[in-house]
């Protein structure tokens, strides 16, 4: 059996995950959803867990924007990137 590892480094700031950027803990919000991919899609996990396990800290900073239709959707690119579709 083939076994295929998909390794990624992710630096996506505030903008690109569409964050309110006038509050400053959105860097840190971002680099939190930056990390969360990262370790998940590095650990091995599928594309519904890497998504299960962003929506939480999307929905745990949400007052930064994190899930709003824009930070939702630039999830969906980087998901789409990294395991096709």
């Amino acid at each position: 059996m083939l076994a295929i590892q998909t390794r990624i480094a992710l630096d996506d700031g505030p903008k690109d995950w569409g964050l309110y950027l006038d509050m400053p803990e959105s860097y840190d919000v971002a680099a939190e959803l930056d990390a969360t991919v990262q370790e998940a899609v590095n650990g091995g996990a599928q594309r519904h867990e890497v998504e299960r396990m962003a929506a939480a800290v999307m929905e745990r900073r949400a007052d930064s924007g994190a899930a709003d239709f824009e930070a939702r959707e630039h999830l969906r690119r980087l998901l789409d990137r990294i395991f096709g579709g």
